[in-house]
């Protein structure tokens, strides 16, 4: 059976994970202006629910995109909610306590997106308040569409909500484990806490992310420099960060087995050293014990003989 649409469907862009602001915007503009209003005149609350939360995040990631900050899940849509509203807004003097500080209707856009979400999960909201989001989301889309495209104004982090925020859109990760963030200590480091960037912290607008090529060490941009190689060609050395201490890296040390260095005396690999000799020592005292000759198991049969 064939579905007959009401009106035409906006294209889907290609699959991928790397989707540009005009795909996000493309996606925005199918649930909001096709898929919407469809499902409200048909009282379909969830997915009404759904199309009002998946617009909103579409055109949050589309901002994102478009400034290179992180995306891809409802945390990172929060971080952008706020640090726009942090952006816009940082004359208010709003406390510093508040997670949600600056701009606050930005964020109170955003919790009517955020309930229309749970609601396709819990089916708990009156088709009233089902409105009532729709119209806090159209607010928020309206004022993200007058900043797409436009150079972020300057910003700077006032406390470590700020700089954790930052780190988190930047994507920074742990030195060595890239699947974690790092630790408020390592985020001071590279982002300074009360100094403006005029990019507004956007790596597309022009702020040089800690360790990226163009990040010159001089407080242009991002903190650190790449770090220099080593002038003995070794695969060591360190990055200096601005106040003259040092983030060593952790020296390059290649392993081999002894197959592949013939003629080395015995097994040069960390791991085959440091278990091999265990190993086998346990292995020997295990045949050696009385009653631990080798016997023959026979399994028994099941069915009767053949």
């Amino acid at each position: 059976m064939v579905r007959e649409m009401e009106k035409p469907e906006t294209l889907l862009p290609y699959p991928s994970g790397n989707q540009s602001a005009d795909d996000h915007l493309r996606i925005r503009d199918r649930f909001w202006d096709e898929h919407l209003p469809i499902e409200m005149d048909k009282g379909n609350r969830l997915q009404a629910s759904e199309k009002i939360w998946g617009s909103v995040a579409h055109a949050v990631n589309a901002i994102a995109t478009d400034r290179g900050w992180r995306t891809g899940d409802r945390d990172a849509i929060r971080d952008v909610v706020i640090q726009l509203g942090a952006e816009h807004d940082s004359h208010l003097g709003i406390p510093k306590s508040s997670p949600y500080q600056k701009k606050p209707e930005f964020y109170g856009w955003f919790t009517g997106a955020v309930e229309a979400h749970n609601n396709f999960y819990r089916n708990d909201l009156h088709p009233d308040a089902i409105k009532l989001a729709e119209g806090k989301a159209e607010q928020l889309i309206s004022e993200l569409e007058k900043l797409q495209g436009q150079k972020p104004k300057s910003y700077a982090p006032s406390n470590d909500d700020d700089i954790r925020r930052l780190g988190r859109l930047l994507d920074i990760r742990e030195p060595g484990n890239p699947r974690r963030y790092p630790s408020i200590d390592y985020l001071k480091q590279l982002i300074e806490m009360g100094k403006p960037d005029p990019n507004g912290f956007s790596p597309n607008y022009g702020y040089r992310k800690p360790g990226s090529p163009d990040d010159d060490g001089e407080g242009n941009g991002g903190g650190v420099p790449n770090p220099d190689p080593p002038a003995d060609g070794g695969q060591g050395g360190g990055a200096t960060i601005n106040d003259g201490r040092d983030l060593q890296r952790r020296p390059f040390v290649q392993s081999f087995t002894t197959e592949e260095q013939p003629g080395k005396p015995g097994p040069t690999n960390w791991k085959t050293q440091r278990q091999e000799p265990k190993a086998r020592a346990a292995v020997a005292a295990h045949s050696s014990r009385p009653g631990r000759e080798r016997r023959q198991v026979i399994a028994p049969r099941f069915g009767g003989r053949r």
